[in-house]
């Protein structure tokens, strides 16, 4: 019985459970559902829903085909999340109950919904104008990047933003993308093809290296460089078509691309990167613009295939650097150009089928092996009466035993004793590198008066030499005669340059009175030519060494030097990290020449007085002398070096206005010289090359004379600091002012012609720009974010003004752009706050997007038409009213007159105000409906003309 009332108890409280979960009934079915502008599927929220299902079924698809479905809990949800072809598609929601399925709601009414194309990238925004692909995530098939991303451009494909992604294909790169930064498409090992676009002016370091499927590519005019690797490793990729203002290729840039059959440099390229085509297997010919001065180390080594060799005629090329075109084994024929200088180590090695070769009387170094295992060398090799073997009038080899082991069983070199002018054929010019090193026997050379250049090690490690005699040659090679035992040596009055470690180790080398061990020819000694030599034993009493009268070292202790009487010349790095050095005297009187790195890291040296008959300070002559604190320079000097100044953190000034033929002042010559507040720059410097003045803080003023040609990169980059002093305030330091041409004659007119790119970038207490009218180019960034200029005057033969030139200068209130501008860069003018009206005449071919970005006060008159107007879809990026059509006055500097046509006005949106033109001591008093009329109209006026009207512009 109790059993019994228990399953009744039982059984009415599951039919009350039922009742009551009953009671809740079916849910609602969404509505409301639509699409929005964040990309994303939205509904109104359903009461007691606990998640809701979305569907996506194609609408073009097959019937069969299964619907996508996702699962949320908001009442939203991103079309990204689903994996959706373009097309169109019904789109559905459901309102799922969390206690029973029989409680899910109907599905809501379909909307119809087209899902455009996604690349299934990441993009970033920057400086709230641009956009960055910085991710790949969702990227796969066959890839377009969008031009434009919520309305703004895609100007960059950043860092590893497609690296390794092995689900794309192929990518078609949008229209506005400038830079493929390092890395991008590294390792996207299904990349089969790849469209880049016109705008694209950088492609970086490793940007598609192991790309193996990719098979051709195209590079268009804008593009300038091609960095490090960029390509490296792509095997599959068999073709490239270079444009025509290319400059660099980088190193290893197409390194190990084996089936490339074709590589023509164009004649733009001024740089071929070590390795850059190397391992190309495939290469058949190769063709190398006129542009190119030097060939870097295996750019073309081990290209197997390659039977054709061509330089464009009146090419500049000076180097041909070691392994240059090592192994390229089909090789017949080579001219090599005339004007090259030197053929490195090796450079043409290996090329099994070289038989016809020329060289040029312009080579002064010919390396090591340079023509080794050529047939040319061959048949020397196979010629028993040859001994000596000869390319043109330079000894490049010499017999060799057949069961030789090692260069010292060459039967010349083990038996020769005495080496004579007889020695040699007639005429010869030159000795390569390595030929006549480690004769066991050889106890005297004297070479012919032909004879003008002795190679590197071309001697080195005759240990029985002890007299040696030149009277004609020119140069002698670093390590030429190092470790011999030469006691007796002459050297001609014609040499002027004895290079590095040349006589090392000559232990028996000694200063004589009978002729100077050094003739007053010479011009330059290497780094180390004499050290640990005879001559070290035996330093001056102040710890210098010399040979005859050069300056050729010194003991590590020095302290105060006197340089004696008759001393010419000091040679490179003879000074090297001369720590306890403190003062050297005696260099104002006879000492014409200072070598490379003569008195580097010499902290302690206060001061130097230069000889006025000295007319080069060489590169890294006073490098990071920090103590140095004056310096006195030659009156005849031509140029300063290369760093020759970099890091004087003592020098304060600089006077340049005794020097007679100063021209110019070399790469970072003066850089890092943190206190250096004034520099008078004298009467006749023409180059201020780049990085000169680099990061010289204290620097306040700057007079240039008109003379200067260029403004190098960077050549001002940083003149500006801010610290805290001992009182925490901040303090601010850096150049104020600027004159381009100082008049150095009465009638001399200033020669200014390039501001080259970030010259004067982020000089901050900077307040005018007042350019010369020669100027023609400004650079990339050259004026960026001087933010305290208030005026800028640009030049009237300006034609270019580059990218963010003048970006970040909120205080201009005018801007006359000269009738000779063809082209305003990208940002440009970007921030012009100060602006109310910007003139832009015909003449302007070209204005890159946002040139004018964040001039919001701003009204653009221009003679363009809309309709023949071709500048970047977004130069306008701040959509101010633009003025087309406008008549301006024959120097371009104020508008005359406008007629009224419908296409006229541009963005005028509700509140915009069409501001009043400017000009130059002009004030703009109305429009005239006739010259020289009564003012009928007032600026804004004009946009509620009927079409046809003229009106003209009165100025008071």
């Amino acid at each position: 019985m109790k059993k019994l009332k228990f399953f009744v108890v039982l059984l009415l409280t599951i039919c009350t459970m039922a009742i009551f979960a009953s009671c809740g009934g079916k849910l609602d079915a969404p509505t409301g559902v639509l699409a929005t502008e964040e990309n994303e599927i939205a509904w109104s929220p359903v009461d007691d829903a606990y998640r809701y299902v979305v569907q996506f079924k194609s609408v073009d698809g097959d019937d069969k085909e299964k619907p996508q479905e996702l699962k949320t809990k908001e009442s939203k949800i991103s079309v990204s999340e689903f994996d959706l072809e373009e097309g169109w598609y019904d789109v559905r929601v459901k309102a799922v109950s969390g206690e029973s399925d029989e409680n899910n709601s109907a599905w809501s009414e379909a909307l119809r919904y087209y899902k455009t194309y996604e690349s299934g990238c990441t993009f970033t925004l920057v400086n709230n104008v641009e956009y960055h692909v910085t991710s790949s995530i969702g990227a796969k098939g066959d890839v377009i990047i969008e031009s434009t991303y919520n309305d703004k451009p895609v100007t960059r494909i950043a860092e590893g933003a497609f690296k390794s992604n092995a689900r794309v294909t192929s990518v078609t790169i949008g229209e506005y993308v400038q830079a493929i930064d390092k890395n991008a498409f590294y390792g996207c090992s299904q990349l089969k093809s790849v469209t880049l676009p016109k705008s694209l002016q950088v492609i970086g370091e490793n940007a598609f290296q192991n790309c193996r499927d990719l098979t051709s590519i195209q590079f268009f005019d804008e593009l300038v460089s091609i960095e490090k690797f960029a390509f490296g490793y792509c095997r599959k990729l068999q073709k490239i078509e270079f444009g025509a203002n290319l400059r660099m290729i980088g190193e290893s840039a197409f390194y190990g691309c084996s089936v490339l059959e074709k590589i023509e440099i164009p004649d733009s390229v001024q740089y071929i990167g070590d390795k850059a085509f190397s391992n190309c297997e495939a290469v058949q010919s190769v063709r190398i613009g006129k542009g190119i001065t030097q060939i870097g180390i295996r750019s073309f080594y081990e290209n197997t295939a390659l039977s054709s060799i061509t330089f464009a005629e009146g090419i500049q090329l000076k180097s041909i650097g070691d392994l240059a075109f090592a192994y390229a084994t089909k090789v017949q024929k080579l001219v090599v150009p005339n004007g090259v200088e030197y053929i490195g180590d090796g450079s043409f090695q290996g090329c099994a089928e070289l038989k016809d070769i020329s060289i040029p009387n312009t080579i002064t170094h010919i390396g090591s092996y340079a023509f080794g295992a050529t047939k040319y060398y061959k048949d020397l090799v196979d010629d028993p009466t040859q001994t000596l073997y000869y390319l043109g009038n330079w000894l490049i080899g010499i017999q060799v035993d057949a069961d030789a082991t090692d260069d010292v069983d060459a039967s010349f070199k083990s038996t020769v004793v005495d080496i004579t002018p007889e020695t040699f054929k007639q005429g010869v010019v030159g000795i390569a590198d390595l030929v006549l090193q480690r004769c066991p026997e050889l106890r005297t050379v004297s070479l012919p008066d032909s004879l003008k250049y002795i190679g590197d090690y071309a001697f080195y490690q005759c240990p029985k030499l002890y007299l040696v005699s030149t009277h004609c040659a020119e140069t002698v090679g670093d390590y030429a005669f190092s470790e011999s035992a030469i006691s007796n040596l002459t050297l001609g009055t014609k040499l002027k340059t004895i290079g590095a470690y040349a006589f090392y180790k000559c232990l028996q080398l000694e200063n004589n009175t009978q002729h100077p061990i050094v003739p007053a020819s010479v011009t330059k000694i290497g780094t180390f030519a004499f050290a640990n030599s005879g001559l070290w034993n035996k330093p001056s009493e102040d710890g210098v060494i010399y040979a005859g009268s050069w300056v050729v070292g010194c003991i590590s202790s020095v302290r105060e030097v006197n340089i004696k009487p008759g001393t010419v010349g000091v040679s490179d790095y003879a000074f090297y990290m001369a720590q306890s050095l403190e003062s050297v005297s005696g260099l104002a009187s006879e000492v014409k020449y200072i070598g490379r790195g003569a008195f580097f890291g010499c902290t302690r040296l206060g001061t130097v007085a230069l000889c006025d008959d000295m007319e080069e300070i060489d590169e890294f002559s006073f490098y990071g002398c920090t103590n140095l604190f004056e310096a006195t320079l030659p009156q005849n000097l031509k140029k300063i070096g290369r760093s020759a100044f970099y890091g004087c953190t003592s020098l304060s000034y600089i006077d340049l206005s005794s020097l007679l033929y100063l021209e110019e002042i070399g790469y970072f010559a003066f850089s890092n010289c943190i206190n250096l507040n004034e520099v008078d720059f004298g009467y006749t410097l023409k180059t201020i090359k780049d990085y000169a003045f680099y990061k010289c803080y204290s620097l306040q003023t700057i007079e240039l004379p008109d003379t200067v040609e260029t403004i190098g990169n960077y050549a001002f980059y940083k003149s500006y600091y801010t610290y805290e002093n001992e009182a925490g305030e901040t303090i601010q330091k850096g150049l104020k002012s600027i004159s381009f041409d100082r008049d150095t004659t009465d009638s001399y007119e200033s020669q200014l012609k390039t501001i080259g790119s970030y010259a004067f970038t982020n000089c901050q207490l900077l307040e005018e720009i007042v350019l010369p009218d020669s100027v023609t180019s400004i650079g990339t960034s050259a004026f960026y974010n001087c933010v305290s200029v208030q005026t800028v005057h640009l030049s009237d033969s300006l034609e270019s003004i580059g990218a963010y030139a003048f970006f970040g200068l909120e205080k201009p209130t005018d801007l006359q752009l000269p009738q000779t501008v063809n082209e305003v860069g990208m940002y440009a003018f970007k921030g012009w706050n100060g602006l109310t009206s910007i003139l832009l005449p015909a003449t302007v071919d070209f204005v890159g997007e946002h040139a004018f970005y964040g001039c919001k006060n701003a009204t653009m008159y221009t003679e363009w038409t809309a309709e023949e107007l071709q500048w970047s879809l977004r130069w306008n990026s701040s959509y101010r009213p633009v003025v087309f059509g406008a008549t301006l006055s024959e120097d371009k500097t104020y508008v005359v007159s406008l007629t009224i046509t419908e296409t006229t006005f541009s963005n005028l949106r509700a509140g915009d105000v069409i501001t009043a033109p400017t000009c130059n001591g002009k004030t703009f008093k109305g429009w005239s409906l006739s010259e020289n009329g009564d003012v009928v109209y007032q600026a804004n006026d004009v946009a509620t003309l009927a079409v046809g009207t003229t009106v003209y512009a009165i100025w008071g």
